[in-house]
């Protein structure tokens, strides 16, 4: 039985409100300038049907906002179309799902429920039960998250990212790329068997249940990189090495090296921290500069020192790979959406830590473990090293 007393303290109404409102106008933006043809694209295993996944953003919200009775939801057979731990991922594809407009009106109609009860509880001053706002918290990242899914599959699919994100786009890897710059030559960052606490703390606000629970971690003595690796680094490896492996959207034309960003064509800038690498090439580069991954203890370590807040260790606009498997930790229990981290501790999936360049900042928490399979190039992931 989950105590939602546990997540406690929650954000006000009125953040909340801001939120919903935000994932909300992000989803519309990325889906509203789809033609029919790019919402029903053929079957690929890394990309998630976008018709489909935009019914199941509304799906999800429904069934934890407004469903948890047993009321049955507003649109007809929606259990058997959006309920992704029931529906598996190739199956999809054979679904008679409703077309846009339907699809579209669904999540509209569902977040205008939402906004109703947040809005009477703003009117008529009361709070949220713990057990709402923990379901509104959970609906909004799994937006959020849906939102980044996204832009991966537009990515994926050579499709321009929307005028909305490509300012943010921008600024973010400009700073980002011009402060790793200056870092990448400095020396590695000692720390000296540091002694940290991984995990959430009851009553500290929300975390996810792979997060669960607080435990102290002893580590030996490590030295990490201020910087993550650049695409300079990654084309010596790729030439020295003469590897077939590389960046997912490397190409190599017109004796150099470009790289796709959603449908544009470009040279690589040298200096960019690279992206877009799977976890084999990052331990592929590791192996041939005398380097490794981090684990997941040894970033947060670094995150959480005063290296990071004071510029002494690089803000990437990635998700970085670790050496770490994701495995629950002790204490481990499903939460009311078990299927959010349970049926992936099968030991193919690699811990990422950090966020990306369109990470909300209400999901951009140290703690906060990411997870993809090793062979996952199309989100927007990067790497540090360490030294042997």
């Amino acid at each position: 039985m989950t105590d939602f007393n546990d997540y406690l303290p929650a954000p006000s109404v009125k953040e909340l409100l801001v939120w919903l409102d935000e994932t909300q106008h992000n989803t519309l933006c990325l889906m509203d300038d789809l033609t029919e043809s790019k919402l029903t694209i053929g079957k690929k295993a890394r990309v998630n049907l976008p018709l489909w996944e935009l019914g199941h953003i509304a799906w999800f919200q429904e069934f934890w906002m407004h469903r948890r009775a047993g009321e049955l939801s507003i649109l007809p057979h929606a259990d058997q179309l959006y309920d992704s731990s029931a529906i598996a991922h190739q199956t999809r594809w054979n679904l008679s799902l409703p077309d846009m407009e339907t699809t579209r009106s669904y999540l509209v109609t569902v977040c205008a429920m939402t906004r109703k009860l947040l809005e009477s509880a703003l009117k008529d001053s009361f709070l949220l039960s713990p057990e709402q706002s923990y379901f509104l918290q959970l609906s909004t990242f799994h937006q959020d998250m849906h939102n980044e899914a996204f832009c991966y599959t537009r990515q994926s699919l050579l499709y321009p990212l929307p005028e909305k994100f490509q300012q943010q786009y921008s600024d973010s890897f400009k700073y980002s790329n011009q402060h790793n710059q200056i870092l990448m030559h400095q020396e590695d960052v000692l720390f000296k068997s540091p002694t940290i606490t991984l995990g959430a703390i009851p009553g500290h606000g929300f975390y996810f249940d792979n997060e669960k629970l607080q435990h102290t971690v002893a580590l030996k003595s490590f030295s990490i990189s201020p910087s993550l690796v650049t695409n300079q680094e990654m084309m010596l490896f790729v030439e020295q090495s003469a590897t077939t492996l590389r960046p997912e959207y490397w190409e190599w034309r017109e004796n150099d090296w470009w790289e796709r960003k959603f449908d544009c064509w470009m040279k690589v800038d040298p200096q960019a921290i690279v992206m877009h690498v799977s976890y084999d090439v990052a331990e592929a580069y590791c192996v041939w500069a005398g380097r490794r991954l981090p684990t997941e203890s040894e970033w947060q370590c670094m995150a959480e020192s005063p290296c990071l807040r004071e510029g002494f260790v690089s803000r990437s606009g990635v998700w970085e790979w670790t050496s770490s498997v994701f495995s629950p930790f002790a204490g481990f229990s499903p939460d009311p959406y078990r299927d959010y981290s349970e049926p992936w501790f099968d030991g193919t999936y690699q811990v990422l830590r950090g966020s990306s360049w369109l990470t909300p900042s209400r999901l951009q928490r140290i703690g906060y473990r990411n997870f993809y399979q090793k062979n996952r190039s199309d989100i927007f992931c990067g790497f540090r090293t360490c030294a042997l």
